[in-house]
C-alpha cells in the first residue's frame, strides 16, 4: 500500500472508531457525555519541545531546506498575490510588508515605522522607513509605496476598497485618504496587499501591463532578506541571501530552498531522513508521529483554520432556516471527541469563532455542549420529530470528517447524504451558486477574529461570501461597527458581542474544530519562527555547522 493511502486508511479507521462510539451511545440509555466533555479548552495543546530563545551568536552561512506540501499560485505582484492554506506565504521573505503583526494579531511597524489616524479617522498617514533598497538597487520610498497601493486599487482589491486616494507628502511620508472609516486597514497593510515590490523592475519587464503583471507574479523583487533565484513549478522555489538587507548583519543563511512534496507521508519521510530542516504538513498523523519520536523541535504555531457545519439558512423552505434545527445540530456533535479523533490530538474543539487562548474568544458564550436528548427535543419542537433528509458537502480531504458528522446527525434523525466537491466547486458554492443543505465551512482566524468577522459577516461582505446563509441584521451591524473601529479595545468588545449573538442567540454556524499547526524543526535549526501571527523570521534564522 502506498504511504499516502496508508495515512488515509489510518484516518478513516479513527473516524470509524468515533462513529462506532456514537452509535454505541445512541443504543444506550444515557444521552449525555460525562461532565468532563466540554466544547472549549482553556489552554493551547501541549506539543513537543518548543525551541527556547537563545543568546548564542548565530552561525553564518548554510542552506535552509523547507519542505512544503503545496506550491504557491503566485509568488509576486501584491495586487494579485494569493495565499494557499498554509503556515506562511513563501514570498514574504522577498516582498516585505508595510506592517507586521505580533502574536496577538496587533499591527507593528516594519517598512512603515509609524502611523497616525486623522481626528475624523478618514485618513491614515504612514511614516516610511528610510535607507531601504529594493533588490534591483532602486530606492524604496513613499513614491514606491503609492505605486504599489495604486496597483492594488486598480485591481479593485476589497482590502483597499475604503482608500479613496494616496498622496506622497515627502519621500518618507504617504497619506491614505479614505471614503469611510476602516478599522481593518492596518491589518490589510500587514497582509498581501501591503507587500512592496519594485516599480522599476515591473516597468522594465514587458510592453503591456498584462505582460508585466504576468512576469511580476512569477518574479518577486522586493526589499526582503532573501532575493528570488528560481521557481520550478511544482518542484522548488529558491531564494538567496540579500547582501544589502536593511537590517545590518542579517540574514545569516546563504540560501532558502522550498521543496514541494505533495504527498504528506513522503514529506514526513524526507524530514525524518534529514533532507528537510523544516516542513509544513497538514497531516495530523505525520505531526503526531514526529512528536512521539521526541527527536525534533516544534514551533507551537497558531490556529490555521477553524470550522464547522453551515446550513442554508437563507432558504426559507430549508430545515436549516429554523433556529431550533441549527441548535439541534450543535447539540448533536461532540466537538471534543470529533476534534480529538480527526486531528490526532492536534486540533482543538471550540464553540465559537476563535479558541480560548486568543483575545477573540468570549468565555461568556454558553454554546451547545453535546446532548443527544436536547438535540432530539429541539428537532421535535421544530416540527421534525422523525428527523429529515439533507445533504452535507465537503472537499475530498474531508471525507472522514463528513462520515463522522453524518453519523452524529443520524443519531438524532437527520439523514445526511455526504457529497464530495472539488475546491473549485467550493469557491463557486461559497460566493456564487450557493448550496442546498449544509457544508463543512472553514476560515482562518488570522490575523484576528475581528478581521475575519468583517470579511464574512458585514453587510458589505454578505451575501458575496456566504450566499446561502441568512445573516441577521444584528450580526451584520456588529460586524460593520468592528470594521469602523480603529481602537483595538473597541474591536475586542464588539467581537465578544458578535461571538455571543452568533452562537447563543442565532446558532448561525455549528462551530466544531480548530486546526492547530505545530511546525516540525530539526534541532540544528534556530530562530526560524517566533510565533508571530502570519509572519516568520528568516532574517534571524541560522543552522548549526
Amino acid at each position: 500500500m502506498k504511504k499516502g493511502l496508508l495515512v488515509k486508511a489510518i484516518c478513516l479507521a479513527i473516524g470509524l472508531v468515533v462513529i462506532a462510539s456514537i452509535l454505541a451511545i445512541a443504543c444506550g440509555t444515557t444521552t449525555t457525555t460525562p461532565a468532563t466533555t466540554t466544547q472549549a479548552t482553556t489552554t493551547k495543546p501541549v506539543t513537543a519541545t518548543t525551541p527556547a530563545a537563545t543568546t548564542v551568536t548565530p552561525v553564518k552561512g548554510g542552506t535552509l531546506n523547507f519542505g512544503y506540501d503545496q506550491d504557491m499560485p503566485t509568488i509576486g505582484y501584491p495586487a494579485t498575490q494569493q495565499y494557499v492554506t498554509g503556515w506562511a506565504p513563501i514570498s514574504d521573505i522577498c516582498l516585505e510588508n508595510l506592517l507586521i503583526l505580533n502574536a496577538a494579531g496587533e499591527p507593528q511597524p516594519w517598512l512603515a515605522t509609524a502611523w497616525k489616524w486623522a481626528s475624523d479617522n478618514l485618513s491614515l498617514t504612514l511614516t516610511i522607513r528610510q535607507g531601504v533598497k529594493f533588490h534591483d538597487d532602486t530606492t524604496f520610498d513613499a513614491t514606491a509605496v503609492k505605486w504599489n497601493l495604486d496597483q492594488c486599487k486598480s485591481a479593485n482589491v476589497t482590502e483597499l476598497a475604503s482608500v479613496k486616494s494616496i498622496e506622497v507628502i515627502d519621500p518618507s511620508t504617504v497619506k491614505l485618504n479614505l471614503s469611510n472609516t476602516d478599522g481593518m486597514l492596518l491589518y490589510n497593510l500587514a497582509g498581501n496587499r501591503g507587500m512592496m515590490m519594485s516599480p522599476t523592475s515591473y516597468q522594465n519587464h514587458g510592453s503591456t501591463d498584462k505582460e508585466r503583471r504576468t512576469w511580476a507574479e512569477q518574479n518577486p523583487v522586493g526589499t526582503g532578506p532573501f532575493t528570488f533565484v528560481s521557481w520550478q513549478k511544482g518542484v522548488s522555489i529558491v531564494f538567496a541571501k540579500n547582501p544589502s538587507y536593511w537590517q545590518p548583519g542579517k540574514p545569516y543563511l546563504d540560501k532558502i530552498v522550498f521543496t514541494v512534496i505533495n504527498d504528506e507521508a513522503t514529506l514526513g519521510a524526507a524530514f525524518k531522513a534529514g533532507e528537510q530542516d523544516a516542513i509544513y504538513s497538514q497531516s495530523p498523523a505525520v505531526i503526531q508521529e514526529l512528536e512521539n519520536s521526541g527527536k525534533y523541535d516544534f514551533y507551537s504555531g497558531d490556529i490555521s483554520l477553524l470550522g464547522g457545519l453551515e446550513g442554508d439558512s437563507r432558504h426559507p423552505d430549508s430545515p436549516w432556516a429554523n433556529i431550533k434545527v441549527r441548535q439541534a445540530a450543535c447539540y448533536a456533535v461532540d466537538s471534543k471527541a470529533f476534534a480529538q479523533a480527526m486531528g490526532y490530538g492536534q486540533w482543538m474543539p471550540t464553540n465559537q469563532m476563535d479558541v480560548s487562548y486568543r483575545w477573540g474568544f468570549n468565555p461568556d458564550v454558553q454554546g451547545y455542549p453535546y446532548n443527544v436528548a436536547k438535540a432530539k427535543q429541539l428537532l421535535a419542537d421544530a416540527g421534525y420529530p422523525n428527523g429529515f433528509s439533507t445533504t452535507i458537502y465537503g472537499m475530498p480531504q474531508y471525507d472522514t470528517m463528513l462520515a463522522s458528522i453524518q453519523a452524529y446527525l443520524a443519531v438524532i434523525g437527520i439523514k445526511a447524504e455526504a457529497k464530495i466537491i472539488t475546491p473549485a466547486a467550493r469557491v463557486d458554492m461559497f460566493s456564487n451558486s450557493g448550496w442546498n443543505g449544509a457544508w463543512l465551512w472553514e476560515c482562518t482566524p488570522n490575523p484576528n477574529t475581528a478581521y475575519q468577522m468583517v470579511r464574512n459577516f458585514s453587510a458589505a461582505a454578505w451575501p458575496k461570501r456566504m450566499i446561502s446563509v441568512d445573516i441577521p441584521t444584528e450580526i451584520s451591524d456588529l460586524a460593520g461597527q468592528i470594521g469602523t473601529a480603529t481602537d483595538l479595545n473597541t474591536q475586542k468588545s464588539l467581537t465578544w458581542q458578535l461571538e455571543k449573538a452568533m452562537v447563543d442567540k442565532y446558532a448561525l454556524i455549528t462551530f466544531l474544530w480548530a486546526r492547530y499547526q505545530p511546525l516540525p524543526i530539526q534541532k540544528n535549526t534556530h530562530n526560524l519562527y517566533n510565533n508571530v501571527s502570519m509572519h516568520w523570521t528568516p532574517w534571524d534564522a541560522y543552522k548549526d555547522k
